[in-house]
């Protein structure tokens, strides 16, 4: 048998997360997005999306010595072709 406490504290803890949850749930779904947003964004009308612009540098591996055949180790190859590609590129 629980001790009178206990359950009284049980009780009480039961009480304040039901009202935190009454509180802070319908804060949250608010939060969520405005009303001026719904009517801005819909599947009729999404946001663009900016498509992302690459140098047009290319390195192959192979220049550099590396092997294609699945058991040569290639780091001294790769690195010299990152060192290459890191000194070409301009801050």
């Amino acid at each position: 048998m629980k001790p009178v406490f206990m359950v009284i504290m049980m009780k009480k803890n039961k009480i304040v997360s039901g009202i935190m949850a009454m509180v802070c749930l319908p804060v949250a779904f608010l939060h969520g997005q405005t009303s001026k947003e719904k009517e801005t964004f819909s599947w009729s009308n999404l946001p663009g999306v900016e498509q992302p612009v690459f140098n047009t540098d290319t390195f192959n591996i192979v220049q550099f010595g590396s092997v294609a055949d699945g058991l040569t180790l290639n780091t001294n190859s790769i690195n010299k072709a990152i060192s290459t590609c890191s000194e070409k590129v301009v801050a």
